[in-house]
């Protein structure tokens, strides 16, 4: 069992330098992000592997939940479910999300 303690700066460190996911706006729930897809996040039929891109969305919600939490609250994902509608390709991407609800426990 390991006694590190992670920063959010480590996940920044993260989200920008290995995920390649720059965030240009998180506000009232709301936030939008570059996500900078390249090679290594290609499958064999080249196209973006459906976790990296539940990874960018879960990343992204992150900093809109973060927007509307008060000094003293946190949270932790407890459920993803993604639906894909078309592949992902290479280039930039752009990752927005919108919190629908903020309940007391559940977001």
């Amino acid at each position: 069992m390991s006694n590190n303690i992670y920063l959010a700066s480590d996940l920044m460190k993260v989200v920008r330098h290995t995920l390649k996911i720059h965030i240009q706006k998180a506000e009232k729930g709301h936030a939008r992000a570059l996500w900078e897809v390249d090679e290594r996040f290609l499958n064999g039929v080249g196209v973006v592997m459906g976790g990296f891109v539940s990874s960018a969305a879960d990343i992204t919600m992150a900093y809109a939940i973060s927007s509307l939490l008060e000094e003293h609250q946190s949270f932790v994902s407890i459920n993803l479910n993604t639906t894909f509608h078309r592949p992902v390709l290479l280039g930039q991407v752009l990752v927005e999300v919108q919190v629908a609800r903020m309940g007391r426990q559940v977001a």
